[in-house]
């Protein structure tokens, strides 16, 4: 829905992935089919013995076109999917490769890309391997940011279990402690998370791909936050609190912030389409709303040095 809108809007032109590139299955593939293309060897990666390729030992524009891939695997997680389910995750890291490969010299690797499908899987292995580190470092800042916004310390199970239950947590407060339930997704921890992990340096994506924060109504262009950056927050605020209780839930390590939590990031995302069901108007506002929260921290810093500048008395200054 609203992310969706947010990234296809801005990759119109893109190739992409939407059916099997080849008559032949990958495992064919694999074992090397009999009408086998013959390839410019300037499309050609060194494999290793199980069927993957290590970034380093490519030649020099594969190299680049991997590196490039790489450096786009948060903004789709953001924009498109942070938790996508194994389907989805191989397609959207495959178009990523595809998007690269469009955009540079070496039009061969593309067109090998789109008609092999074990090499456009062998090159999406790579830039997928950076997904785990990605989302540590979401997680890392909601471990630090938690404790402090919930008044919760390890072994606090029942203000805890409190906190989960019915996702308490996601609501503003009042001044007694009690949730404001006409404020979802307003804790103000989920603002102090997002803007951290997302809006703090040039390098992050919440400035890097500043254009691709729009609206989803037609008469109101003010950018929004994408639901699958608010939904991945809120799913590493719940993996935070978890990890906090005496005792790890059943199945789950402490610390863990892979595809186990795919569930309740989708539990996220239907909750924030609800919204968007019942008004279209509501949700832009909480998430335009959002967006100001969590992002004027350059805007503040632009006015610091603009006041600063201001009291300058440019008169006063000496001429040597």
């Amino acid at each position: 829905m609203a992310c969706k809108r947010a990234a296809h809007k801005a990759a119109l032109e893109i190739p992409h992935l939407t059916a099997a590139p080849s008559t032949s299955s990958v495992a064919d593939s694999l074992a090397g089919s009999t009408t086998e293309v013959t390839w410019s060897l300037l499309t050609h990666l060194v494999w290793n013995g199980n069927n993957t390729i290590n970034l380093l030992s490519q030649q020099a524009h594969i190299q680049v076109i991997l590196h490039a891939a790489i450096q786009l695997v948060e903004r789709e997680l953001v924009f498109e999917c942070y938790f996508p389910r194994p389907k989805l995750r191989h397609t959207m890291m495959v178009n990523l490769v595809l998007e690269v490969a469009s955009s540079v010299e070496h039009k061969g690797v593309l067109q090998h890309l789109e008609q092999d499908q074990a090499y456009a899987k062998a090159f999406a292995k790579v830039p997928d391997g950076r997904i785990g580190l990605i989302r540590r470092k979401l997680k890392d800042i909601s471990d630090r940011v938690v404790p402090g916004a919930y008044g919760v310390k390890m072994g606090d199970d029942e203000k805890i279990n409190r906190l989960l239950n019915l996702m308490t947590f996601i609501y503003k407060f009042d001044g007694k402690g009690n949730p404001v339930f006409s404020q979802p997704f307003d804790h103000p921890a989920i603002n102090t998370v997002c803007q951290l992990a997302f809006f703090t340096s040039q390098d992050q994506v919440g400035i890097k791909y500043k254009d691709r924060f729009v609206s989803v109504l037609d008469d109101n262009d003010e950018p929004e936050v994408p639901n699958s950056m608010v939904s991945a927050v809120v799913t590493a605020i719940f993996s935070s609190l978890l990890d906090l209780k005496s005792v790890v839930d059943g199945g789950r390590e402490r610390g863990d912030f892979g595809q186990g939590l795919i569930g309740m990031f989708d539990n996220n995302m239907e909750m924030l389409n609800g919204i968007y069901a019942k008004g279209p108007h509501v949700y832009h506002s909480l998430m335009a709303r959002k967006y100001k929260a969590v992002s004027n921290v350059v805007d503040f810093a632009s006015a610091e040095l603009k006041a600063a500048f201001a009291r300058i008395d440019f008169d006063g200054m000496s001429i040597d």
